[in-house]
């Protein structure tokens, strides 16, 4: 398996409040979308609860102590521990995508990160953990034609760019792909 772990998140790590996202920009769940479908997408049972239903084209797996049946097609783990046990053969990118506490304990296994860093800072209950190679610094490091402006259905308009990061990071280079919005560590 190779997890991928795919987050929104701004300046300060900041994902989500009141058991919903707080960044709302068009452009980015599009590229969610591309890049989660046809794939599995594992959550802990709040961000399951946040979606607006099943995600079309992607296996769902939930991951909570406390639900036991949460639909049809909604495969469940009580742990993170029986999710990498039950998927650690599976050869496929899997993606995780969230919450705070199931980004925590998964970091530890990903082999990739694809983070949309914001240019924006708001009030929020739930952050992305901490990790080294962090991109984020705006408007230096990245030329302002190689941010996205976007008017979000809930934000003003703010700056975004979609960053990899292979893991276990490395000091490295970055550099942006001719045609691209996404920053590549190789």
């Amino acid at each position: 398996m190779k997890l991928t772990l795919i987050a929104a998140i701004g300046k300060n790590n900041e994902l989500g409040k009141n058991n919903d996202m707080i960044w709302h920009l068009p452009k980015d769940l599009k590229f969610f979308r591309q890049e989660t479908s046809g794939h599995t997408i594992v959550m802990g049972r709040k961000t399951f609860e946040s979606l607006p239903g099943k995600l079309p084209k992607r296996h769902h797996v939930v991951i909570s102590r406390t639900c036991s049946n949460l639909g049809d097609d909604i495969e469940l783990c009580s742990s993170v521990e029986e999710f990498m046990n039950r998927y650690k053969d599976v050869n496929e990118e899997i993606f995780c995508i969230g919450g705070g506490m199931i980004y925590s304990e998964m970091l530890k296994y990903a082999s990739r990160l694809v983070l949309t860093e914001i240019d924006a800072s708001a009030d929020a209950q739930v952050y992305f953990p901490k990790f080294s190679g962090k991109s984020m610094s705006f408007p230096t490091s990245f030329p302002s034609t190689r941010t996205l402006p976007v008017v979000g259905r809930r934000n003003p308009q703010i700056h975004f760019i979609s960053t990899v990061f292979p893991l276990p990071l490395l000091p490295t280079i970055p550099w942006i792909f001719p045609g691209s919005n996404s920053l590549v560590i190789p």
